[in-house]
């Protein structure tokens, strides 16, 4: 009788482990598939290390540059511009403009243009001037 007990609690002991094993080998698998070929993780984990190469504009700089490339990231523009800099305009919104956001709104081939110690940067597009203040939410009704 004591034999069979005995048996009886390591079948359970073996399902028990068995059942912690597996448990573990799908959360691993699903880990790594998630971290691997899981396209917003890949975003983000690019995100994290492409952002800190931009220097944010600030109203002391000055730009006359053309922009080779850019990106966005929650309203935020990612430019590169043609003498290799890498600069950021934070969340800036003209809502003259059916892309009112700077980061939908800029793109390659555009001018972009930017006094020291102003606050206003302007986009030249196709002969037309656009513009933009740092910071700010405008033309909103």
């Amino acid at each position: 009788m004591g034999g069979q007990i005995l048996s009886k609690r390591n079948r359970l002991d073996m399902k028990y482990k068995t059942g912690i094993s597996i448990t573990i080998l799908v959360l691993t698998v699903g880990f790594v598939i998630n971290y691997y070929f899981n396209p917003y993780a890949k975003r983000f984990r690019w995100l994290e290390n492409e952002i800190p190469k931009y220097k944010t504009v600030e109203e002391e700089d000055s730009l006359n540059n053309k922009i080779t490339e850019s990106f966005r990231e929650r309203g935020s523009a990612y430019i590169t511009l043609d003498d290799e800099r890498k600069v950021a305009i934070g969340v800036s919104r003209n809502g003259l403009y059916e892309k009112s956001f700077i980061g939908d709104f800029v793109q390659a081939g555009d001018s972009l243009y930017k006094k020291s110690g102003s606050d206003t940067f302007y986009i030249y597009r196709d002969k037309e001037r656009y513009y933009f203040i740092l910071g700010k939410i405008i033309n909103e009704d």
